[in-house]
């Protein structure tokens, strides 16, 4: 079976209900055209300009201790852009691309950049530290998420729970509030355009808290080892009543 990867942040991608019909004025650009944005970082560490895109690392300078599950599941063990479907409602499907690059590792810690374009590009970039016991969020579109939040547990095994939760700034400049409840429901095959897989699924809920609104989603996503996640299904509805369903979908 090819070995694919698409990496989609569950944090950067729960905060896209502020940018569909359900919360604000911000939209997709149109596919093909990327975005930057700045990852500026504090000092002392590694420092990424604005519209920038370091060197990747080869992934060979990952400790072993390192290549865990949520490396694995997460597909951090590829960095080629991969291409994937993101739809709004009944909205024609977009496209876009996810660029992951291993930018730093030191001390058993590995730091990496997610870089989207197309349809993603609004979302912002974003970077990533890898541990010995998950793997953490700590930067979106240049703002820093406070607390670094997980996006994903060293195990990964049916029961397996944990939460996210952070503040932080969209690419709109808006500040935000994030918390989400994440749950391994078991592993089963899914099928998407990119192929069939064996995957874990996972269901959560979650809570963002933007320019006075509240929005309240439930989300399904599927990831597949050494592939990353395969697709995501979010329901998302603010506290006006405006609803919105976003899907995301691997397809090479």
């Amino acid at each position: 079976m090819k070995r694919n990867l698409f990496l989609l942040s569950l944090f950067g991608i729960l905060s896209a209900v502020a940018l569909t019909g359900c919360g604000s004025k911000g939209a997709p650009s149109e596919p093909g055209k990327p975005e930057t944005a700045s990852t500026a970082q504090p000092s002392g560490e590694t420092e990424i300009e604005e519209g920038s895109s370091p060197t990747a690392l080869p992934i060979d300078k990952l400790p072993a201790s390192l290549k865990n599950d949520a490396f694995t599941y997460y597909g951090l063990g590829r960095s080629e852009p991969m291409l994937f479907e993101y739809a709004v409602d009944d909205k024609a499907p977009s496209e876009g691309s996810v660029t992951v690059k291993l930018i730093e590792v030191k001390d058993n810690e590995a730091k990496f950049l997610m870089e989207r374009a197309g349809a993603l590009a609004p979302l912002g970039n974003q970077e990533f530290v890898l541990k010995s016991d998950g793997l953490y969020s700590t930067m979106l579109a240049g703002s820093p998420i406070e607390p670094m939040s997980i996006e994903m547990p060293s195990k990964i095994e049916k029961g397996t729970s944990w939460s996210t939760s952070g503040k932080f700034k969209l690419p709109t400049e808006v500040e935000a509030k994030q918390s989400t409840e994440l749950k391994v429901v078991g592993f089963e095959k899914v099928k998407v355009k990119a192929g069939e897989f064996q995957a874990a699924k996972v269901t959560g809920r979650g809570l963002l808290a933007t320019a006075g609104k509240t929005t309240e989603s439930t989300m399904t996503a599927w990831f597949a080892k050494d592939v990353g996640m395969l697709k995501l299904v979010i329901e998302a509805k603010d506290s006006e009543g405006k609803k919105a369903k976003i899907r995301i979908e691997l397809t090479q």
